[in-house]
């Protein structure tokens, strides 16, 4: 009888144990969306300059790399259900959306983000759209647009 009591509540730990491993590991990733999600939403309601969102772009590429988000043929990132990151600038002028990897990943051209800054040095951007995964709610997508000064 004390066997059996004994083997019961050896069970009832491991289950209490793996219970609370499991619920301290969902609190981690829920931190670590909230910390990723942020690093981008401070810069909502906000106008930004291209060194900025360069950054931000930057950051996005090296998220995507770090959690092996996989590329088509021409360097664009896949779109996957929990952790991808892409970025998109709208320009008014041509009415054109560009993603981030044509803006900054070339493999054929070194200098690219010098040459982004460049170009809209007198630019300023703002946040038209955030989009979420719905199985995570870390941030999907983000589209910037070029305002006027």
């Amino acid at each position: 009888m004390k066997k059996l009591i004994s083997i019961i509540f050896i069970v009832v730990i491991i289950i209490i144990i793996i219970v609370f491993v499991k619920y301290k590991e969902e609190q981690r990733v829920l931190k670590d969306i909230k910390k990723i999600n942020n690093e981008f939403i401070i810069y909502e309601g906000r106008k930004i300059q291209i060194n900025t969102l360069n950054t931000l772009m930057n950051k996005a590429i090296q998220y995507n790399y770090d959690n092996n988000i996989e590329q088509d043929e021409k360097g664009n990132f896949l779109e996957n259900d929990t952790n991808s990151i892409k970025i998109y600038v709208e320009l008014p002028i041509d009415n054109t959306t560009v993603s981030m990897e044509r803006l900054l990943i070339n493999k054929n051209q070194t200098g690219r983000t010098e040459k982004v800054e460049f170009a809209f040095s007198e630019s300023l951007f703002e946040i038209k759209n955030i989009e979420y995964h719905n199985k995570t709610k870390q941030i999907k997508s983000i589209t910037f647009v070029e305002i006027d000064n």
